[in-house]
């Protein structure tokens, strides 16, 4: 089988949405977050959130393509965070602010927010004022896994920080963990996010990773 990466567009939007779905459906976290996956309004929301983000001009996000089937299979989702992503995501902190938020009969809100709020507080704690590669996303249909999409993806984020010669950082769930431990990620601590609070009867555990650049120890 032969693949092809190519940047994501406003119409393979749909399709990104599918493999969120499909890639974390069986995640805590998310469950915990989306409570009403499978409803149309949950995914209008995801597709006008991806739809941001392809707009977003330090955020790139990709795609593979079975060639044969053309159809996407999995995609990755890369931020180069330097010092004025920092100060957007310091300033989210600071405020908590939620006025993109859509009803709550999309989103269980407190959980999200106290998700992002744990998410982005590490991150600006491990990775200080350094410029670095962030790893936002990397999602595979359930239909495709082993197919060596992820690497390709993966591969893409990690070229670059080489070649620039700063960290990749990212944030795994235990499932992927192993995933990135065989490419040189190191997990910095394991991180417990306990959603019950929130009407939502999950713990969830995180795992900060961070990867230097090839050659630097």
């Amino acid at each position: 089988m032969t693949l092809t990466l190519r940047p994501i567009e406003p119409e393979h939007i749909d399709r990104l949405v599918t493999i969120y779905l499909s890639t974390f459906e069986d995640s805590p976290g998310n469950q915990a977050i989306l409570p009403n996956r499978d409803s149309p309004a949950t995914r209008a929301y995801l597709a006008k959130k991806n739809l941001q983000t392809l707009e977003e001009p330090k955020c790139f996000s990709f795609g593979a393509w079975d060639d044969k089937t053309n159809e996407m299979i999995k995609y990755a989702q890369w931020t180069f965070e330097d010092e004025e992503e920092r100060r957007k995501r310091e300033k989210k902190v600071e405020t908590g602010d939620q006025s993109h938020y859509p009803p709550p009969d999309v989103l269980n809100t407190g959980a999200r927010i106290h998700f992002l709020d744990v998410y982005d507080r590490i991150m600006l704690e491990l990775m200080g004022d350094k410029d670095f590669w962030h790893l936002n996303t990397l999602a595979v249909h359930k239909t495709a896994q082993g197919r060596g999409a992820g690497r390709m993806l993966f591969q893409w984020g990690l070229e670059r920080a080489d070649a620039e010669d700063i960290d990749m950082y990212l944030w795994s769930t235990n499932a992927g963990k192993a995933f990135y431990e065989k490419r040189g990620c190191k997990t910095i601590r394991t991180i417990e996010i306990d959603f019950t609070p929130f009407g939502a009867d999950k713990r969830v555990q995180g795992t900060p990773m961070i990867r230097p650049p090839q050659g630097r120890a």
